[in-house]
């Protein structure tokens, strides 16, 4: 979804799409969506870079993200020159790799039985016999095996996207069955109640919010501790009926959470007791380095990515209730300057967070209950889900003038790393 930036990106009133400065990562389709209370319209076209030296690259490098041991193929057809050069990381590639080809004169580029540091960026030169030229660049992400014959970020049913993502989510979407195989429902033993959620990254660790477990004594009068909570996974029913509980082993809260506001470095893992095994209701999503986070989903130069929000929060801010069954909403992503101009109060919005939503009333947001849930993005249908967010903080629930906030996962990619071994 495009967004207005107020320099290179500007939509007018009457319709009007004025892009000041084209650039590479602006290639592609457009949509022009026009609807009434009635009637909607959809039109489709594609814009193409062309070079001053007018050289078109035709069918450029894109973003591709690949399971550990399979293939990967990019692109880079320019029919105007003889042939085309490649590089990773800045760095040319030479024949010799037996599991690097090179193909057409260049114009494709195929890696067979990918290996983790085969994750880069990848770029393509074509040169004119005029000394004219063009680069592209794509990123390659390789997807690690979790378990045996196993991988993150993939779901036997995917998520219906509505046709329109400013539908309105007050009520909720129901999510389909295992469309949501790594969310963690969060229960508090005494009262029987869900209060946060939770996302599985392996098959002995979850991430949550920081606040679900340093502010349980605020809600629920006493300290946080693993006998007082319940976890649960493998369902989509709220009250955790025909899902399968797992005990917790340990906790690790990030050293500075609330360090420079309320809900500052808002991030926290738990372990498991028990190895979990997973099966099509219960899987791990993809954790991805921040380069690829950010050009695919959080830093691009035209559009916004919409990520999927899911939990069993409430589905009306004045109304004090879980539904039945887990929901989702579809929230796009939103520029750092406008997030900074809704009234939070100062220093409440810092580097370790993100927000998305709407600035109008009632067309979707997350809720209170669920704080510590994901939001995923994918770059593709083809491609794994990944957690790009947690559900942190906002003010009120979908409110006119507010987004919502959330933990930049891709921030704490490295802490991670560094706790768990994932």
């Amino acid at each position: 979804m495009l967004q207005s930036n107020g320099h290179d990106v500007q939509i007018h009133n009457d319709g009007i799409l004025h892009l000041r400065d084209f650039m590479q990562d602006m290639e592609g389709m457009y949509t022009c969506l026009a609807s009434t209370s009635t009637e909607f319209v959809k039109h489709q076209f594609r814009l193409t870079l062309m070079e001053p030296c007018n050289i078109v690259v035709e069918v450029p490098p894109r973003n591709k993200s690949v399971e550990v041991g399979n293939s990967a193929l990019f692109s880079c057809v320019v029919p105007s020159v003889d042939k085309v050069v490649w590089s990773m990381n800045g760095m040319k590639i030479l024949p010799g790799d037996e599991r690097v080809e090179i193909l057409a004169n260049g114009y494709y580029l195929k890696i067979e039985t990918t290996r983790e540091d085969d994750e880069g960026t990848y770029t393509c030169m074509a040169e004119s016999q005029d000394g004219c030229y063009v680069e592209r660049s794509a990123y390659l992400y390789v997807n690690p095996v979790v378990t045996e014959n196993h991988v993150c970020g993939r779901i036997i049913s995917e998520p219906r996207v509505p046709s329109i993502l400013s539908s309105r989510i007050s009520g909720g979407d129901v999510v389909s069955k295992a469309s949501s195989p790594w969310h963690v429902i969060i229960n508090e033993n005494k009262l029987g109640k869900t209060f946060c959620g939770g996302t599985i990254i392996s098959n002995k660790w979850i991430v949550t919010a920081a606040h679900c477990i340093v502010r349980f004594p605020e809600k629920f009068h006493e300290l946080f501790h693993p006998s007082k909570v319940t976890l649960i996974i493998g369902t989509e029913q709220c009250s955790g009926d025909d899902g399968q509980i797992v005990d917790i082993e340990s906790y690790v809260v990030h050293p500075r959470f609330a360090e420079r506001a309320p809900y500052d470095h808002d991030i926290a893992l738990i372990e498991l007791r028990q190895d979990l095994n997973f099966t099509e209701r219960v899987q791990p999503i993809c954790l991805k380095q921040p380069d690829y986070v950010n050009t695919a989903f959080l830093h691009r130069k035209v559009g916004r990515k919409a990520g999927r929000v899911v939990g069993c929060g409430q589905l009306y801010e004045n109304v004090d209730a879980i539904p039945t069954e887990l929901h989702d909403v579809f929230v796009p992503t939103v520029t750092r300057e406008k997030c900074m101009e809704a009234d939070i109060g100062r220093g409440n919005f810092t580097d370790t967070m993100f927000c998305a939503g709407y600035d109008r009333a009632l067309f979707g947001d997350a809720c209170y209950g669920d704080s510590g849930g994901s939001l995923a993005m994918n770059d593709s249908p083809f491609d794994p889900w990944v957690l790009v967010g947690v559900v942190s903080w906002g003010v009120g629930c979908d409110r006119q003038g507010h987004y919502g906030y959330y933990t930049n996962v891709a921030h704490f990619y490295n802490w991670i790393q560094n706790v768990t071994n994932v």
